[in-house]
């Protein structure tokens, strides 16, 4: 289940170039997919996870912030409920970014899916070509 917002400024633009906004998809409007979605709301609700999330979340930023302070090549963690990046460099002081052919981020993923840990790997956090860094999103 999913939704998009827009301006009416950004929505007057589009529509006064003669474009339209389509929200046709190949499961729009289905009843089953509507009713497990509302299934999936209330399970979430009744069992508390936004706000686990929120606690968890927490832990996990404190652990990370730990890693952040003891580890030279990590130059930055931030996060929201369980949805956190962690962000490597090559100098922590001025925070230069390793050279895009080193693939850190990609190895770093290597190196953790070895030992059982999913995370998603991402490069040009800095100019849309360097940069490294990990997105961790485990379970509500």
């Amino acid at each position: 289940m999913g939704a998009s917002l827009i301006s009416d400024a950004v929505a007057n633009t589009v529509q006064s170039k003669g474009a339209a906004f389509e929200g046709v998809h190949t499961c729009c409007g289905h009843l089953l997919g509507s009713r497990v979605a509302t299934v999936i709301l209330d399970y979430m609700e009744n069992n508390r996870l936004v706000r686990n999330s929120k606690q968890q979340g927490e832990l996990l930023l404190r652990g990370l912030e730990e890693l952040r302070a003891s580890q030279p090549s990590v130059g930055d963690v931030r996060g929201l409920g369980l949805m956190c990046g962690v962000e490597f460099v090559k100098d922590k002081t001025t925070k230069e970014p390793f050279l895009p052919e080193l693939k850190v981020a990609e190895r770093i993923m290597d190196a953790c899916m070895e030992r059982g840990l999913i995370v998603f790997p991402g490069h040009g956090t800095v100019d849309g070509v360097a940069g490294d860094h990990l997105l961790l999103g485990p379970p509500l």
